[in-house]
């Protein structure tokens, strides 16, 4: 047995095996409900932060916008 020859082939299959499991479809729809809710959870609790630290960025470029004006 040619060592490179079967050392390539198996190269090779390992990464077609990998490639095509990444290629999987893994859709959220197709999850059990306990997984749906705890994305759920963590998109609320995301936008609960995004929502709040763009009210505080806003804040901020008020308050350097005022200090120009002084």
């Amino acid at each position: 047995i040619d060592i490179d020859h079967y050392h390539e082939y198996v190269m090779k299959q390992q990464s077609k095996i990998l490639t095509d499991n990444i290629r999987k479809s893994k859709k959220l729809s197709d999850a059990s409900d306990e997984v749906k809710s705890l994305f759920e959870t963590e998109a609320k609790e995301q936008s609960a932060y995004s929502s709040s630290d763009e009210d505080e960025d806003e804040d901020n470029i008020d308050d350097e916008q005022g200090s120009d004006n002084d």
